[in-house]
Formats: C-alpha cells, sequence, structure tokens
C-alpha cells in the first residue's frame, strides 16, 4: 500500500470555495486507520440560507464514489436519507437552498469496488444509488446521523460501521492506487503511453483495472 501520506486526490475540485464558504460550513475529517486503504477522507457539509436564496456548489469530477448521508434536501427524487454516489464524469452541480446536512465518505479511486466487491463500471455517472452493499442495520445506523451530532461523533459512528466491512487487501487495487499517486504526483503524464511507460503497465491491463 502507498503510504497514507500520498493522497490519491487533491482538494481542489470545489469550485469557488471562497464563495462556498460564505454560504455553507464545510469540514473534511480522517477516517479510522484501519479504513485508510479504502476511504481517503470524510466530509461534513451544513447550511442554512435565507428563505427564497440559494447557491448552486459545483464540484470537477474525481474518479471515486462517495457514501452519504443527507438530511434537508432530496436528490432526484430519491428521499433516502443514505445514498451513493457514482463514479462522474462530468462537473457536479447541486442547487442548495432553505436548510440543509451531509456527512459523506469519499473513498479513493477504486475504493469503494474493493471496500464492497462491487464492479466501478456499473456506477459510472450515476448520481445516486442505493446502498446495496451493506446490511440494512448499517444504513439504519447511518441514517440516524444528522446535525444534532458534532462531526466527530459523525465519524466515530461511520467508523464503527464500516469496520466490519474492511476486506484483505486487494493486490490488483493496490496497483490502481500507486498508479493514481504516480499520476496525481506528476501532472505531466498526460497520455496512456507515458502511464504505461511510468508505471509498466499495459494499456488492455489499465483498462481491465479501471473498468473496475
Amino acid at each position: 500500500m502507498p503510504d497514507r501520506k500520498n493522497a490519491t486526490a487533491t482538494q481542489a475540485g470545489v469550485l469557488r470555495p471562497d464563495q462556498l464558504a460564505q454560504y455553507v460550513d464545510l469540514a473534511r475529517l480522517p477516517c479510522a486507520a484501519a479504513l485508510e486503504p479504502w476511504v481517503e477522507n470524510y466530509w461534513q457539509l451544513q447550511w442554512t440560507l435565507p428563505p427564497g436564496t440559494s447557491y448552486r456548489s459545483s464540484t470537477l469530477p474525481h474518479p471515486a464514489c462517495t457514501l452519504s448521508v443527507e438530511h434537508g434536501w432530496t436528490r432526484d427524487g430519491v428521499v433516502d436519507p443514505v445514498v451513493v454516489t457514482g463514479v462522474l464524469t462530468r462537473r457536479f452541480d447541486v442547487e442548495l437552498a432553505e436548510s440543509g446536512w451531509v456527512f459523506g465518505v469519499k473513498f479513493r479511486p477504486g475504493g469503494y469496488a474493493a471496500f464492497t466487491g462491487t464492479v466501478a463500471r456499473y456506477l459510472r455517472d450515476v448520481r445516486v444509488a442505493s446502498p446495496t452493499p451493506f446490511r440494512a442495520d448499517t444504513v439504519d445506523a447511518l441514517a440516524e446521523l444528522g446535525p444534532h451530532l458534532n462531526a466527530d461523533r459523525c465519524r466515530t459512528v461511520v467508523d464503527a460501521v464500516l469496520a466490519p466491512y474492511a476486506p484483505k487487501i486487494d493486490r490488483e487495487y493496490e496497483i490502481v492506487l500507486n498508479i493514481i499517486g504516480t499520476m496525481l504526483g506528476d501532472r505531466t503524464l498526460v497520455r496512456v503511453a507515458q502511464v504505461e511507460d511510468r508505471c509498466g503497465v499495459g494499456t488492455r491491463r489499465l483498462q481491465r483495472l479501471f473498468e473496475r
């Protein structure tokens, strides 16, 4: 596994962060050490806007899935508070109004698939999905989270309910993380052939790894 210091994401995906901070309280929190191989970090959003006003939050796509608990709003008509956002290939825009609260688990690239045994390809550009890989009692425990709990308490609960799902480290998933870390650390790697040469992985294998 790469050292946890070798992050597989940046915080640059949130557009207009200074403007966002005027409307929304955003906090990022670490996960338990046992979950670090699969989870990049936790994050929490909370907002209360004046009546009749709204704010459009925009985030650039990143090749990772998010498990989130959402209260005070609905997305695409889904009313269940616990949802999964798939691997998006387009900018993610959300219109925030009135008041709301979200606690999210940002998985590493490939982390959700490795953690749950699913295939990332089936979550491509899926904005809202049910958390079907998790037991009903896990989903119920997550749904109990909300703005009445502080961020540290939410983190403790999420650590506890996700820990039993932690699988053994998959060698192919390790390879994906190493490739992502290499690409993130060298922005001159913009072509598949360059990644092949640097990482010693052929095109077909890259395709299979990232499809999974």
